[in-house]
């Protein structure tokens, strides 16, 4: 299929949701180059941060909701490099690249070709489904590429930023935080 990031519905469903994730992450890894802004929405004051050093950020999983609406958030500010593996994407925001982070070789050409300082993670087997039918493309995809990732993010020098999920929870208690002891219950949450 096509996926058409400019569309109202990724535009507007996640757009709030991919800014304050891209400020989280500049708060929390770039804090020496935020400056504070204060703007008023109606009548409460929101604060906001701008990133003022333009990096270039490399994101996995660029076709999805997240990974398309990040990409297109950073892009604004930042040199962004969007890989997709079978979905056709069309952007002028970002530079699209297609590629199999599975396939060997990828990984280390993709990290060579684009010099990211960050890489941000979003790509996986998400369907729960697929999982299931086949545990071995789950664990290929979900454990096993994100390991490689992240051992050659590290060799070069740049930062990684894996985007998991919460189904690692059974989902009984709510409201988790990164201190639970997680509890998967299918082959997606445990992959």
């Amino acid at each position: 299929g096509v996926v058409n990031p400019a569309s109202p519905y990724f535009r507007n469903l996640f757009e709030v949701f991919a800014c304050n994730f891209l400020v989280g992450l500049a708060i929390v890894c770039q804090p020496h180059v935020l400056s504070k802004a204060l703007y008023l929405r109606g009548d409460r004051d929101v604060r906001r941060y701008a990133i003022r050093k333009v990096m270039r950020i490399l994101v996995t999983g660029a076709s999805g909701l997240l990974g398309a609406n990040l990409a297109l958030e950073a892009a604004k500010d930042h040199t962004v490099f969007g890989l997709v593996n079978s979905v056709d994407l069309y952007t002028d925001a970002f530079q699209v690249l297609k590629g199999d982070l599975a396939e060997p070789g990828v990984i280390e050409h993709l990290l060579d070709q684009t010099q990211p300082e960050w890489v941000i993670h979003c790509a996986a087997l998400a369907n729960v489904d697929a999982c299931e039918t086949d545990p071995a493309r789950a664990v290929q995809l979900n454990t096993e590429v994100p390991r490689e990732l992240a051992i050659n993010v590290a060799r070069g020098g740049a930062r990684l930023l894996h985007v998991s999920t919460d189904a690692v929870f059974d989902g009984v208690k709510g409201d988790y935080s990164e201190s639970d002891v997680p509890n998967p219950l299918s082959v997606y949450a445990r992959t």
